[in-house]
């Protein structure tokens, strides 16, 4: 910008009415944006005679987040019970790289048999996110259900 021809412009003032600085502004833009991590919120199948049954839950983040981020899960007995074999135990921590739309599956296996019995079910819980990046990453839903169809007859 010149200065000079700015000033006189304005040569009609008097004294210091017009200040100018030098210094260079400063505009700070606050993060405010929200993202969401969410979790397939059940999955059912047919148990199977034999074998296992593949159960895939699908974690999708839904806008980039400022940098990579991990969260652990677990899955939890309910009527299926990993002690009576009905599933496969699992649990570990799933890194994000915080790019929108990533995703990660969580398999668990569900163990076939012919025992006469109802349907059954088992959870895949999500925990302990090792950022919330000051509460704008939300897990509005941190227990999914794995719902086992008995198909023995």
């Amino acid at each position: 910008m010149n200065v000079a021809g700015l000033l006189s412009d304005y040569s009609g003032l008097n004294g210091n009415q017009i200040t100018l600085n030098n210094t260079a502004p400063q505009l700070n833009i606050p993060d405010n944006d929200q993202t969401t991590l969410t979790i397939t919120p059940s999955v059912t199948k047919d148990e199977g005679n034999t074998g296992t049954t593949s159960f895939t839950f699908t974690l999708t983040l839904n806008k980039a987040t400022g940098s990579g981020f991990t969260i652990n899960y677990n899955t939890t007995n309910a009527t299926a019970t990993a002690a009576d074999n009905d599933f496969g135990a699992a649990g570990m921590t799933l890194n994000f790289s915080g790019t929108a739309g990533e995703t990660r599956d969580i398999t668990i296996l569900v163990n076939g048999d012919t025992k006469i019995e109802g349907n059954e079910t088992f959870f895949v819980d999500l925990a302990a996110p090792s950022s919330n990046f000051s509460n704008r990453l939300t897990v509005p839903l941190s227990r999914a259900v794995g719902n086992i169809t008995n198909d023995d007859v």
